[in-house]
């Protein structure tokens, strides 16, 4: 068994994790009920567990901040 001596921190996570870039992402907007309500921000990434079906979708928020969100969270932003 590898120990963590052996591998570094990017073959660890890529072992676990996958990771989607999305260039030219869709724009959302955070649903109520979370205390980051009503911000909006650009689809960035999905990441998702090798071994799980779920997944979180990571914004890039228009304060210039990232987080990351669970699909049924979001709205999408619909032009005006």
């Amino acid at each position: 068994m590898p120990t963590t001596d052996r591998i570094g921190r990017a073959e660890l996570i890529a072992r676990f994790v996958d990771l989607e870039l999305v260039e030219d992402g869709a724009r959302y907007i955070v649903g109520a009920g979370d205390r980051r309500a009503g911000q909006r921000g650009t689809l960035i990434a999905v990441l998702r567990f090798r071994h799980d079906g779920g997944y979180e979708v990571v914004l890039q928020l228009d304060n210039g901040k990232l987080d990351s969100f669970s699909f049924m969270q979001l709205l999408p932003e619909l032009p005006h």
